[in-house]
């Protein structure tokens, strides 16, 4: 008996039609909490008359202390906290309820399609096997829903309304089974689409499979809607529920009285608590909305309708197995020439036509400055002011990007950077290899050795703290942060290769930054130095030049005092980028190792003293 009103509140904008739902009878709240409120209101107006008429003035201050005592302690019982989550557990539950209620439509599809004869048997198998499902329903809602119990109270109510033979009652009740038996007429089903293939009416297993597999869904649904009525929600939470509204209202009876004490001036003595009413309507109301939902197949006014669910399903699953084979003479349609199809509206629903949706942003339009494809490798010369505010704009990762987050990828055996041998190196046959990790706090001390290994004369750049370059590159600082990070990430200091790996990261990107100053990256401008761009032209490569000059002498530097393959030093080209010359540098890093162990043996240990006096400056330069 589920009250329907979709119709009344199609459209928002007829307030009257909301206010007409107030007013309607069935299914509303007036109905449900109505013999309650005027349990209610009788009682209160009892202790209100006994109050005012019935008492005398000690007997009253008694009564007034009671009623005190009642208003200031109602607020203590939760009774919103509680009353929510029961209403919200039982609609959640009755919406289950509602989605487990098995229709034979999806059924009869399969049965129509699948289960070929134009013969009687043919036909006779078709309709029995959707008849033993709704039979199934039956049966079963026989026993969980009043309504339809009261419309089959016996077998024989349902053999007289067509729904199962009397040599069928006879087997159902000669089967011996203490429980509830309404999955029979499923196994019945079941058998005739067995008994179906084997006579060839079912052309093939999956057929015939996916028949049993829908029969076995529409016992689940059947199973899911015996368990809601054998299980239902804990008793005792409908108990406390229950127990906390009526409780509520109960105090409520002598703490809404209104007291004839001391009051302001401007207050009112009503005769009618207003506003415990209303209360009593919205609490009372939410507390039968939850005992109407906690059985929706009972017979309030808005349970559901399971006699119509049986009308309804065996009506339409029997005219569907009657269609078999049924199909009119197909005809072109009225769209056969054509290539726009466009459905004719009438006028009263031509303001519903909407547009085709394609998309968000098919209105965005991008500036021409800005869709132009970017080469690899290059940047835009667009000034960010001129760019759109939609664009989205993303630069390649750098180096120290891709060493960082990729760490792991990079843990392979890496040449190890080579060391400024010395002036007066004496060694050249001894070879050794630092295995050791280049640890942060080992600096201090390595650099303290390094001046007893390389005099003041030899080719390491000793910088002094008189000397006006005595600044540190801001990549030193740089350096010092990113192997401190290391080391504390890891929780151990940074492994050889790894450290090696970020230094010439840093070299490299140092080169490319002094090389490309610009960060725009103007366009003929690429390479440039901000010196470079106001120059002319000649002076201009002449200053390319001279930096080429510096760029083979500091090569000759590292090199002169290191023994080369000739093979190797003719391959080796002066001012080259360091990028070309790796893989033949790295063979000079053995030798130059060798000759920094030979030295650092005919050397004496320094003391703790000097390497405590030790500038880390010094320290970031040797590095470098």
């Amino acid at each position: 008996m589920t009250v329907t009103y979709s119709s009344r509140v199609a459209s928002v904008s007829n307030v009257a039609s909301f206010f007409k739902l107030l007013i309607r009878w069935k299914g509303s709240v007036i109905k449900l909490v109505l013999v309650d409120l005027i349990i209610f209101l009788v009682l209160y107006f009892i202790f209100n008359f006994t109050y005012r008429f019935g008492l005398n003035p000690a007997q009253k201050r008694t009564f007034e202390s009671i009623a005190s005592y009642c208003n200031q302690n109602t607020g203590r019982i939760p009774v919103a906290f509680i009353l929510g989550f029961y209403v919200v557990l039982v609609i959640q539950r009755w919406l289950q309820v509602l989605r487990t209620l098995p229709w034979p439509n999806r059924m009869s599809f399969f049965t129509t399609t699948l289960v070929h004869g134009d013969d009687e048997m043919g036909r006779l198998m078709r309709r029995t096997i959707q008849r033993y499902l709704t039979l199934s329903t039956v049966l079963l809602t026989r026993d969980t829903c009043p309504p339809v119990r009261k419309r089959f109270p016996t077998l024989q109510h349902v053999v007289d309304a067509g729904l199962m033979t009397d040599n069928e009652m006879h087997v159902y009740e000669n089967i011996p089974a203490p429980q509830a038996k309404y999955w029979v007429p499923l196994v019945w089903s079941t058998a005739l689409v067995t008994r179906a293939r084997k006579e060839g009416r079912i052309k093939d297993d999956i057929s015939a499979q996916t028949m049993i597999v829908e029969i076995d869904k529409y016992r689940g649904y059947l199973m899911a809607l015996f368990n809601y009525d054998w299980i239902p929600i804990p008793l005792i939470y409908t108990q406390v529920t229950t127990l906390s509204v009526y409780t509520y209202f109960l105090a409520c009876l002598m703490g809404a009285q209104f007291l004839d004490v001391e009051t302001p001036q401007n207050w009112i003595d009503m005769k009618v608590p207003i506003f415990t009413v209303m209360q009593f309507v919205f609490y009372v109301g939410w507390l039968k909305v939850a005992e109407c939902m906690l059985n929706p197949l009972g017979e309030d006014d808005d349970d559901f309708e399971i006699n119509y669910i049986i009308d309804c399903g065996f009506e339409s699953s029997m005219l569907a197995v009657e269609l078999h084979g049924t199909l009119p003479e197909m005809d072109k349609d009225v769209y056969w020439e054509k290539v726009e199809f466009d459905l004719p509206y009438t006028a009263a629903a031509e303001k519903f036509k909407v547009e085709p949706h394609l998309g968000s942003a098919i209105d965005l339009v991008v500036s021409p400055k800005v869709s132009e494809f970017l080469q690899d490798g290059s940047c835009s010369s667009i000034p960010d002011e001129e760019a759109s505010p939609s664009t989205i704009r993303r630069r390649h990762p750098s180096k120290m990007q891709r060493i960082f987050s990729n760490r792991s990828r990079h843990m392979r055996p890496r040449r190890q950077l080579s060391r400024t041998t010395s002036s007066n190196s004496q060694t050249s046959g001894q070879s050794n290899v630092h295995d050791r990790p280049l640890e942060p706090q080992s600096l201090k001390q390595e650099d303290s050795q390094n001046q007893h290994r390389f005099p003041k004369h030899s080719t390491v750049l000793h910088i002094g703290e008189d000397d006006p370059s005595n600044q540190r590159d801001p990549y030193s600082h740089r350096l010092d942060s990113m192997i401190s990070h290391i080391s504390d990430v890891s929780g151990r200091s940074a492994d050889q290769d790894f450290t090696h790996t970020v230094l010439e990261a840093v070299i490299e990107e140092s080169n490319e930054m002094e090389k490309q100053s610009d960060p725009r990256c103007g366009s003929g401008e690429v390479g440039l130095t901000n010196m470079e761009r106001g120059m002319p032209k000649e002076e201009s490569e002449n200053l390319r030049e001279k930096h080429e000059d510096q760029s083979a002498e500091e090569l000759s530097i590292r090199t002169e005092h290191t023994d080369l393959d000739p093979s190797i030093q003719k391959d080796i080209t002066p001012g080259a980028p360091s990028v070309e010359n790796e893989e033949k540098m790295a063979l000079l890093t053995g030798r130059d190792e060798a000759e920094d162990s030979a030295t650092s043996a005919n050397m004496p240990p320094a003391s703790q003293s000097e390497n405590d006096e030790t500038d880390p400056n010094e320290t970031t330069s040797l590095l470098k």
